[in-house]
This record gives C-alpha cells, sequence and structure tokens, in this order.
C-alpha cells in the first residue's frame, strides 16, 4: 500500500478511493454509502463487447489506405512553442439533460455519434459506456484534477527527452537532400516507401508488445494515402503556412494503444529503446497537457519515411477520436451546438478521470 501522504499528495476532502475493474469494469468497492450508491458500482463478470476503438480484434495493423487520416486521424496538436493558451474552466454537460427549450442536445449528440460509426464501429456504445462509468464513478472535474495531479507526480511514463530543434534539423535535411519535398506536388510522394515502412514498424511494435506481457494493448497503423496528403498540404496554406511535402511528418502513422496508464511506462520505454536515435521528437501531453488530450506522440525516421507513432490509453483513444471527427472535423452541413461540443470535451475529461482513478487505485493496492 501507498501512503498518499508520504508520496506529497492530499486527497481533497470528500473524496474517496475508488476500484475499477480491468478492461473499464467497474467493480463493488468497501466504503460507507447508502444501498442505492452501492447498487451503482454492481460488479459484472458477464463478458462484454470488446472496449477495443478498433472493434472485435485485440490487434489491427492495418487501416484502409484511401482513408488514412479519417481512420487514423493526427489531432495536430501544436509543438512546444506554439502551445495555446489554458481554457477557462467551464462546467460539464449533464447528458441527462436531454432537451432545453426545444432542442434535444441527446439526439444531436447520438446522430453525431452515429456520423462516424462508419469509421469507428460501435463508438456510440463506446461513449455511452464511458459517460456511464465516469458517472458510477462519480466523475467530477474537481476529482480529476486531484487524480492527474497523484499521476503526474508519479510520473508513469519514460523520462527521455528529446531537443525540440531536432525536428527542424530533419525537416530542413529532407527538404535539402530531398528536392521533390519542396513541392505540393504529392505525386512526389514515396507511397510505396511509405508502405513497406509501415510494414516494418507493424512488425517491430507487433514484436516488442505481444499480449502475453501487454495484455489488452492494441497495434494500428496507416500510411497516409496521396489525397489525404493533398488535403493536408492545402489546409495548412490556407493558414498562411508555407508548408510543402517534406514538412509532412506523420507520411507513417502507428498507435500503441494501453489497457490502463500503468502501461504507458514500459511501452514508452521499450519505443525509445528500439528507435534509440531515429526519435527526432517526443511530445509528451502528459507533463504538457493539450486540454484534456494525454498520449505520447514520437516522429521517428524509419528507413528514410517521418512515422508518428502515438501512445494514449484506450479509453483517452475513444473520447479524441469521437471529439476528433464530430467536433475538429465538423460536419457544416450540421453544425453542433455549443453544449453539444462542450459534451465531446467533457467525455475526455472524464475518459482522464477514469484512467487516473484506476491508476491511483493501483498504485495504493500495489498492484501498478
Amino acid at each position: 500500500m501507498i501512503d498518499l501522504k508520504v508520496t506529497g499528495f492530499s486527497m481533497p476532502p470528500n473524496i474517496r478511493m475508488q476500484n475499477i475493474g480491468r478492461a473499464g469494469n467497474v467493480q463493488k468497492v468497501k466504503k460507507t454509502q447508502s444501498k442505492e450508491s452501492a447498487s451503482k458500482a454492481k460488479s459484472t463478470d458477464k463478458t462484454e463487447e470488446s472496449d477495443s476503438i478498433f472493434g472485435d480484434q485485440a490487434s489491427i495493423t492495418s487501416l484502409p489506405e484511401e482513408k488514412s487520416d479519417h481512420n487514423f486521424p493526427s489531432p495536430d496538436l501544436p509543438r512546444e512553442e506554439e502551445q495555446p493558451a489554458k481554457k477557462t474552466e467551464k462546467e460539464p454537460v449533464n447528458p441527462t439533460t436531454l432537451t432545453v427549450g426545444e432542442h434535444d442536445y441527446n439526439a444531436e449528440f447520438k446522430q453525431a455519434l452515429s456520423r462516424i460509426e462508419g469509421t469507428y464501429p460501435g463508438i456510440t456504445g463506446k461513449m455511452d459506456k464511458l459517460e456511464k462509468e465516469a458517472e458510477v464513478m462519480e466523475y467530477t472535474p474537481e476529482k480529476t484534477a486531484a487524480y492527474t495531479g497523484f499521476v503526474s507526480s508519479q510520473k508513469p511514463w519514460s523520462d527521455m527527452e528529446v531537443d525540440s530543434g531536432k525536428i527542424k534539423e530533419y525537416i530542413a535535411t529532407r527538404k535539402a537532400t530531398l528536392p521533390g519535398m519542396n513541392t505540393n506536388d504529392v505525386q512526389n510522394y514515396d507511397m510505396e516507401g511509405a508502405l513497406l515502412a509501415k510494414k516494418k514498424v507493424v512488425s517491430d511494435l507487433e514484436g516488442m508488445f505481444p499480449q502475453d506481457k501487454f495484455p489488452g494493448v492494441a497495434i494500428a497503423a496507416r500510411a497516409k494515402s496521396r489525397e489525404s496528403l493533398a488535403g493536408k498540404i492545402k489546409t495548412k496554406q490556407a493558414q498562411g503556412r508555407n508548408y510543402t511535402l517534406g514538412d509532412a511528418t506523420d507520411l507513417v502513422g502507428a498507435r500503441v494503444v494501453a489497457d490502463n496508464l500503468g502501461q504507458i511506462k514500459g511501452i514508452t520505454e521499450a519505443i525509445e529503446a528500439k528507435y534509440g536515435d531515429k526519435i527526432q521528437e517526443k511530445l509528451n501531453y502528459y507533463e504538457k497537457p493539450n486540454g484534456t488530450y494525454r498520449a505520447i506522440h514520437y516522429i521517428i525516421d524509419v528507413d528514410g519515411q517521418p512515422t508518428e507513432i502515438q501512445v494514449s490509453t484506450r479509453n483517452m483513444r475513444v473520447a479524441f477520436d469521437a471529439r476528433h471527427d464530430t467536433v475538429y472535423k465538423e460536419d457544416k452541413e450540421n453544425p453542433l451546438s455549443q453544449q453539444t461540443k462542450q459534451r465531446f470535451d467533457d467525455a475526455c475529461e472524464k475518459a482522464l478521470y477514469l484512467d487516473s482513478l484506476k491508476f491511483v487505485n493501483s498504485m495504493t493496492e500495489g498492484t501498478a
């Protein structure tokens, strides 16, 4: 058992430790509460549908090429020097508030999710499960801040740092040695090379994270399509940036999705040991958060192909993918209300809460 006082972490008033079972199942906890409250935390041994964001399989190693970015969204988060100011905290949207006036916000939320079901099968059910679990585990923004504070004090991730200037040198070198990278002509994109690099990365990751040592970890990868690359260049140039092929650092993209926060350290240390000096950039959104998004991103040179590897938890992946494809990629013909956008934001915070709470419990029980 860990004494939270010894670690320098002090729990705020009225916050009690609770348990989350493996794979997100809620387990009954021993605490003083009413029978009605206790029933919410009733454990279940029933086999539920897979929590994997990749469907029913534990690991999927390929995603459709021609829809690569849609199936494998990159958050395009700003690098360290571009970090935005912190947003003013807002009250979370209550999912049980179905209507305000004549507008049914719950229906709007469900409709937004239904539009991305083709990309993320089962996303509606997974989001519903996440929200209900957060409710059972008595989520509040205050508790989230408390638990994430404890997680940050424990640093359950690798401590390696990468010089922020390394990625700039890498991009400059590619442009200097590969003249075709200085244009926006996607025909100069070596997609065959990217596909070979993707295959190698998948082989690497599968060898590094077998299920017997990393239970529940899922892996996915894609090579960027020319259509997607052209769209990204157009978007960046519309923002006033002198963006060319050589600036793209995610021609190959891969994900390692952890079952829980306790696996992040082992995963990140393994990636760093494997790729070493080939790592051009590391962005740790646990230590330097971007809103409620938490993950660790690497840019790695794999056989000359800039490859992004994202490491995150299953809960965060579900919530962020839902937000990315509904809010960030908002359907202009079906704009979302501010209330619904806030609910997607809140879902990311709830994912963070559940991950942090489970980690805190594992530490206090000595199972981390």
